[in-house]
């Protein structure tokens, strides 16, 4: 859960049109309300409008949700699903983290059927920081490692029996040893143009952000920075 709520862009807003060219889409953005189900779950919406189509009707609108963060300045699409009623009308029908939040910005993607894989949040950086690049990176690999193979088709408990000790292991040691450092350095506003965090007496970008990418995406050096971001 962030310690933020996340913010609804406005159709104006002049970093979406960025991010609305990586997801390739030719639909029209729309604001929909949301309409909870009393016994819905925050990110369950596939398995939620599964049974209210089955209970009433309609059918499955897919596509992605639009969010913005600005206080790690990063916009960001998550896959998501909406309801269209028999009468036409869509509602968004997946509680949010936030009871504030009555509406979402959503981009239907006429190309895209759910098959049971949710696919990775599409994110871009709304600012020069190489820090949110990292961040970035950070999340795509850990979805990668999270969703492979036949691991992108199961949930819970059942995903977790199937994966391996050790791959769980990895994956925890790069959500709280990288990730949770990178989100903390962000929020605290920190450049990749600062001293590094670890008081080498050098910057970022010639310490822990030194070859950050190249290293983070191949698995032997990505164990190398997984330890030394964890020290």
């Amino acid at each position: 859960m962030l310690p933020f709520e996340p913010e609804i862009p406005l159709f104006n807003d002049p970093d979406l049109e960025r991010l609305l060219v990586k997801l390739s889409s030719d639909m029209e953005l729309i604001s929909v309300p949301i309409q909870i189900d009393s016994e819905a779950q925050i990110l369950d919406c596939f398995n939620i409008i599964a049974k209210k189509i089955k209970n009433d009707g309609g059918k499955m609108i897919c596509g992605w949700a639009i969010w913005k963060l600005p206080k790690v300045n990063i916009m960001e699409s998550e896959h998501h699903a909406i309801w269209e009623s028999n009468d036409g009308e869509l509602y968004d029908l997946t509680p949010k983290e936030s009871s504030s939040i009555t509406k979402i910005l959503f981009l239907e993607d006429d190309k895209m059927n759910y098959t049971g894989k949710t696919l990775d949040r599409v994110r871009i950086n709304l600012s020069d920081n190489i820090v949110v690049e990292h961040f970035i990176k950070s999340h795509e690999i850990k979805y990668a490692l999270m969703h492979k193979g036949k691991l992108a088709f199961l949930f819970d408990e059942e995903w977790r029996n199937t994966i391996s000790d050790r791959a769980y292991r990895e994956i925890e040691s790069l959500e709280f040893g990288v990730i949770a450092k990178l989100f903390n350095l962000l929020i605290g506003q920190f450049q990749h143009t600062d001293d590094c965090f670890c008081k080498s007496n050098k910057t970022y970008l010639k310490c822990h952000g030194k070859g950050f990418v190249s290293r983070i995406v191949d698995k032997k050096r990505r164990k190398q920075l997984i330890e030394q971001w964890s020290q």
